[in-house]
């Protein structure tokens, strides 16, 4: 009741997407006005190629799966990590551990390395050096780290619960993380992908200067009345 409360009290709701003010409408029944405002990538990003994160983990195989998020259930790794498993891929995780149990779960499996936190140009330098940025999460809007991979190169598999249809229509390949089935075959086609027109469509449309641009009209017409 108080967030529907407080979603009913403001002036302007900036949503990352139309599916997720749908959610909130649905959820807190609230008419307040609104303008979507995506998530977005920093530029800087693309002028960073693999090199950095070759020479620092020199170990990593040249083809692996990268999963960049907080170690939580949520964030579903485990599931990953089993899927993986099966198919022989080595996968990559970064990221803060949220659930120590949960991260010894998916520490467990022999194909999974641990990187910790990374941030700035190594982060960049690892989405262009992975083939495959995955997040079969349970709900996503649609995750900035799939974003910021598929601005830097990497084919982007992520769940489909959420907004992320909304921001990568059809150039992504979609996971149904309350199938169990569904991840195998999904990395299978993320691995036949071209991530070209993905990384063309988010370069366009989400980079932070036009975010930016489109939050300080957002509060603009809101002054303006």
């Amino acid at each position: 009741p108080w967030r529907g409360q407080l979603l009913r009290d403001c002036d302007l709701l900036l949503p990352n997407g139309e599916l997720e003010m749908e959610q909130m409408q649905e959820d807190f029944q609230v008419n307040t006005p609104y303008q979507v405002i995506p998530n977005g990538f920093p530029e800087e990003y693309l002028n960073i190629d693999e090199s950095l994160f070759r020479e620092q983990y020199p170990h990593i195989p040249s083809e692996f799966i990268l999963y960049i998020a907080r170690i939580s259930s949520r964030k579903n790794q485990k599931w990953l990590a089993q899927a993986c498993q099966e198919l022989g891929l080595t996968l990559v995780l970064a990221g803060p551990i949220n659930e120590p149990g949960y991260f010894e779960e998916v520490q467990s499996y022999s194909n999974v390395i641990y990187l910790g936190t990374i941030a700035g140009k190594l982060l960049a330098s690892a989405y262009a050096a992975a083939k495959i940025h995955a997040m079969p999460s349970w709900f996503e809007t649609p995750g900035l780290s799939s974003l910021e991979a598929g601005a830097c190169g990497a084919v982007v598999l992520t769940t489909d619960q959420g907004s992320t249809k909304e921001y990568f229509r059809d150039m992504a390949v979609y996971v149904n993380p309350f199938n169990e089935e569904s991840l195998v075959p999904a990395l299978e086609e993320a691995l036949r992908t071209d991530p070209e027109p993905l990384t063309k469509h988010i370069r366009e449309h989400y980079p932070w200067s036009k975010i930016g641009k489109l939050t300080l009209n957002a509060y603009q017409q809101l002054l303006e009345g």
